[in-house]
């Protein structure tokens, strides 16, 4: 059941998308990518959630927020890494080129940030 919502919910998002770009209406776009986001926030809130409340349920609460906690630090340490490293080999890239190497540290910065995750 949650499949087939999920999948309504991204082709609403999709069609509102779609035709808000056709039709040249802002408007639409932005709601078919809020409708997007929310519907990824929801259900990795779900999930979030569920596995709460199943660590609660065990008593293992600490351990539970000890990995998250973790998992988030170490994803701002892996962006961090990802974003300084990848500023490092665009360094010789001229002044020209800024638009360039913004996407390239923004690339960077999210492969560090999912390596820190993982």
């Amino acid at each position: 059941m949650y499949v087939v919502m999920i999948l309504v919910l991204i082709a609403i998002s999709g069609f509102l998308i779609a035709t808000g770009a056709s039709r040249r209406r802002r408007g639409r776009t932005v709601l078919g990518g809020l409708v997007l986001i929310g519907t990824i926030f929801l259900f990795w809130f779900l999930g979030f959630w569920g596995e709460m409340l199943w660590f609660q349920a065990l008593g293992y609460t600490r351990r539970f927020w000890t990995v998250v906690v973790a998992k988030i630090e170490l994803t701002i340490i892996g962006l961090a890494f990802g974003y300084l490293f990848t500023l490092l080999l665009t360094l010789p890239i001229p002044r020209e080129q800024r638009r360039i190497k913004r996407w390239a540290c923004a690339f960077g910065a999210f492969i560090g940030a999912i390596w820190g995750i993982n």
